[in-house]
């Protein structure tokens, strides 16, 4: 089906608010508002170290963090400390830790596309924090979060 946004989510209204959410005209059907539900999706097991999942409320954020060449293993905390092992040391060395946002109104996000999303008034600023703190969910290492549309549901519907 082909949509055209008719109105973006945060834009103005007449009587002076701001639109919470987007309004997208699908053709062959009638217009409707388009919402769009960050519930979590199933985990699958990857085990590999980089694969990354967020349990409950959060967005990655995109710290700058190295890993040394000479790191063995990489180890990431449900809070979000990175640790590497490396050849010659007894104990782990913290290089970093990552920082989740979320946001008042997710559904007044603008997708950007490839599973990026922009800030808009309607979504609201983002409150910034670690994995477990303020609301935000944790971190699970080795794991990726599947799709949470629900494909029968959503025929049914």
């Amino acid at each position: 089906m082909l949509y055209q946004n008719i109105k973006t989510a945060g834009s103005a209204t007449a009587v002076g608010t701001q639109r919470p959410v987007g309004l997208s005209v699908g053709y062959g059907t009638r217009a409707s508002a388009t919402h769009r539900h960050f519930t979590n999706g199933d985990l699958t097991l990857t085990n590999n170290p980089l694969d990354m999942a967020i349990s409950c409320d959060g967005f990655f954020l995109l710290p700058e963090i190295t890993i040394p060449t000479d790191a063995m293993s990489i180890s990431v905390g449900s809070d979000g400390i990175i640790e590497i092992a490396q050849f010659g040391q007894d104990e782990p060395v913290q290089i970093g830790q990552l920082e989740l946002a979320r946001f008042v109104n997710p559904s007044g996000l603008n997708a950007l596309g490839s599973n990026l999303y922009q800030r808009t008034t309607a979504s609201g600023d983002a409150l910034i924090d670690v994995p477990t703190q303020s609301g935000l969910g944790q971190i699970d290492q080795g794991y990726l979060e599947g799709s949470n549309v629900k494909v029968v549901d959503e025929m049914v519907t």
